[in-house]
């Protein structure tokens, strides 16, 4: 065709009269998609994907950091594609959110515990958690409600040395 075939990612193309390919991927991408013709390719990354994340008082953000990027790799997820962090509104100002949303250039979405108590009973609760942050669970709550009606767990609540994030992706109006 004129415009090449066009299929859902992961797919190699096949048309052999293609000029070159544009794909649209949040995915990491580790092969070749041309089926190994050298033609020009063109991947676009949508920011639509969301994490809602928690963490303990004073925790270093480096590590905070290095935890969301071995998350989404593990995920194969392209990190390029966060387009936001969101917390519970105590953790505003919370140095390892502040510093992680501006090293991967993102907003930053706080709920209060009353917005989170809403949706919570969709996700697991903890004791601990509803204590602390008067909420019974923190990071899936945000994640759901920053990716919005529609928007699809990819990864369900990590933990690791008192930081926890769960990844979501937001729907794409027109893309499935």
């Amino acid at each position: 065709s004129d415009y090449g075939v066009v299929t859902p990612y992961p797919y190699v193309l096949s048309d052999e009269d293609s000029d070159g390919i544009v794909y649209l991927t949040n995915s990491l991408v580790k092969h070749d998609i041309t089926g190994g013709r050298n033609i020009p390719s063109l991947k676009l990354i949508p920011r639509n994907i969301v994490i809602g994340a928690g963490c303990r008082r004073d925790t270093d953000p480096d590590a905070f950091i290095n935890f969301i990027k071995e998350e989404f790799e593990l995920a194969g997820l392209d990190i390029r594609a966060l387009s936001s962090l969101a917390s519970i509104d105590i953790k505003r100002d919370e140095p390892a959110m502040v510093l992680a949303s501006e090293y991967f250039n993102t907003e930053r979405i706080f709920y209060t515990a009353e917005e989170i108590r809403e949706v919570e009973h969709l996700f697991q609760n903890s004791d601990f958690v509803r204590e602390t942050t008067g909420a019974g669970a923190v990071a899936e709550p945000c994640a759901y409600l920053a990716a919005g009606s529609g928007g699809k767990l990819l990864l369900s609540k990590k933990n690791r040395n008192g930081m926890t994030l769960a990844i979501m992706e937001r729907t794409i109006a027109g893309i499935e």
